[in-house]
């Protein structure tokens, strides 16, 4: 017998929360905890590696949390998580939340929130050959993608709060790619080689360029907002894992709070 829609093993929902690591799933966890939010595990009947969560009904959004694999194209990776989930929960919407690379020491702190108004997948570009050795080069086909509207607009009530929240809050675009980026010049070089084509880069990561495959670029259906944990270069943080739970919360508090105070109908 199947299970029925609202059944622990099945359950529909109109958004979902993409993380990709223990340490976003704890923070996530922790967050909905300390708002009295429900966050049960659901139980899946096929072999599915994936962990899923019931948080409830957020300011009109019946949620389920999902931890993905670490990237966009491995097994279980944004991209295959995307398209299971949303088939199988009936899911509209996917925010993917947790820990990002931030692309200026001076400008910007650990624990600061970034809000994706667009993506640029970076590794969309030519190599190509120049006097002094090679160089990225981006054509027409190299764009931004941006992100959906309507989740936009919800953050956007929340961030218009950052003066309570206890970190700063950057809307603009993030680098999303497959590469682990921890060296400081290469992540200034594709910085400055995508700044050529999209403006406004406040940092990168790596689950956004896998969202990309879930909706046309004129319709997008998915949002990315991360916390800074280190700003992809050889230095190692002195506080490496409290900075990627400082990340992380503060990812988690910022989303929850935004859902949770969402009116349904608001413009």
């Amino acid at each position: 017998m199947e299970p029925s829609a609202n059944s622990p093993d099945h359950r529909e929902c109109d958004l979902l929360l993409f993380v990709a690591t223990k340490t976003e799933l704890e923070q996530l966890r922790l967050a909905a905890r300390h708002r009295d939010i429900a966050f049960d595990e659901l139980h899946g009947r096929d072999a599915d590696p994936r962990e899923s969560y019931w948080l409830g009904e957020l300011g009109g959004h019946r949620t389920i949390a999902v931890k993905t694999s670490v990237g966009a194209l491995a097994h279980g990776g944004s991209a295959a998580s995307g398209f299971h989930f949303m088939s199988r929960t009936h899911a509209t919407r996917v925010l993917c939340l947790g820990m990002a690379f931030g692309v200026s020491r001076k400008q910007q702190c650990i624990g600061d929130v970034l809000v994706a108004d667009s993506v640029f997948p970076y590794e969309k570009r030519d190599v190509v050959r120049t006097a002094t050795g090679w160089e990225y080069s981006y054509d027409e086909r190299a764009t931004t993608y941006p992100s959906s509207r309507e989740l936009l607009r919800i953050l956007e009530t929340q961030r218009g709060r950052a003066s309570s929240l206890g970190f700063r809050v950057e809307r603009g675009c993030l680098l999303t790619g497959h590469a682990r980026i921890q060296c400081e010049a290469y992540r200034a070089d594709v910085t400055r080689w995508s700044s050529r084509v999209a403006t406004g880069i406040v940092g990168g990561e790596m689950e956004g360029v896998g969202l990309l495959s879930l909706s046309p670029r004129g319709r997008p259906n998915w949002m990315i907002v991360k916390g800074i944990c280190d700003f992809a270069d050889h230095a190692q943080e002195q506080d490496a894992r409290a900075n990627r739970q400082v990340a992380c919360r503060n990812a988690a508090d910022f989303v929850l709070d935004a859902l949770s105070a969402w009116t349904p109908g608001s413009s």
